[in-house]
This record gives C-alpha cells, structure tokens and sequence, in this order.
C-alpha cells in the first residue's frame, strides 16, 4: 500500500461594499489573503512542498464514520483497522494531517479531547480540548511536529456528544 496525501490549508477573503467616511467606493473590493499557507503532497519517502522545504512522510492512512455508543467514542491510533478490515497502529508515527468533522446530520456538540488513559495531544497542549457543533471540522497539518503515537502512554482521542450520533475523522501519520 503506497500512501499519497494532498493539502491546501488557504484563507482568501473578498470584501465588497467599502466606505471611505461615509462615501461609498463602488466598483471596488478589498482581498484579505493568507501570503503563507501549508501546501503539499505527503507521500513516504519524499514531500513536494510549494517552498520546496521538509520532508514529511506519510505512510498509514485512517479514514473512518466512527459512531458514539450511548455518547462516547474513544479513537486509539494504536489498534485502528483499515479500509478492509485489517488491524494497523500509527504506533511510533507522527500524525502528519489530522481531519475530524462533527457529522452535520447530527443534532448536537461533540467535545474531543485527550484520552483520559493513554492521551494523545492532538492540539499540542496539555489538556487538549475541541467543542464542534453539527457541521463544523478541524484540519490539522502537524508538519511532523506533533506528538509520535507511544503504545500504553500517548495514543488516544476520547469523543462525547449524545447518543449514537457518529463523527468523520481522517489521520494520515509518517
């Protein structure tokens, strides 16, 4: 299995309707553009980067709807399990990108933070704590910063909401 991973973290705004006092400008409109942004494609051994700098790897892919039971869910990067099944860990990996989406279908919040056992610092603080209502995502670009998943010490995500809502989370680590 060969892993390639594309990413575009951009913020371009357009602002139209402008006054000067209290003139209106017409005809004109004013661009608020992130001039930095992280841009690439992680593959295993090599990074095409837009500034040509650091190589990231990416490896293992985990991409899945997991549900809440009686509103809770904990994600273990430890024991996961692949598109068909099979058993993988990110043990030992960085978490190179990391997508998590509360699901729009569902009704209410849902709170992601460190596991209470074996926690991962997904946001790199220490406690790690993210409230999403329905509809709203968080994409993570760790830039082989963030923490290496550790087997027993640092590992996991715990998710709250209610009931048997579910949400979308996509990690690719190297």
């Amino acid at each position: 299995m060969a892993v390639s991973a594309a990413y575009d973290l951009k913020v371009s705004v357009t602002e139209t309707g402008l006054t000067f006092g209290s003139e209106l400008i017409s005809n004109t409109s004013l661009l608020h553009e992130q001039t930095t942004r992280a841009q690439g494609t992680l593959t295993a051994d090599s990074v095409s980067h837009t500034d040509g700098t650091t190589v990231v790897p990416a490896t293992k892919v985990y991409s899945d709807q997991v549900p809440l039971a009686a509103g809770a869910a904990t994600v273990d990067f430890t024991t996961l399990l692949d598109y068909a099944g099979t058993a993988m860990t990110f043990d030992t990996l960085n978490i190179q990108l990391l997508f998590i989406e509360n699901d729009q279908a569902n009704a209410n919040n849902m709170v992601f933070v460190d596991g209470l056992t074996n926690p991962y610092f997904f946001l790199t603080e220490n406690p790690s704590s993210m409230t999403l209502a329905p509809g709203q995502s968080i994409l993570i670009y760790g830039n082989d910063a963030m923490p290496a998943i550790a087997n027993a010490s640092v590992e996991q995500i715990d998710v709250s909401g209610t009931g048997a809502q579910f949400f979308n989370i996509i990690a690719v680590a190297g």
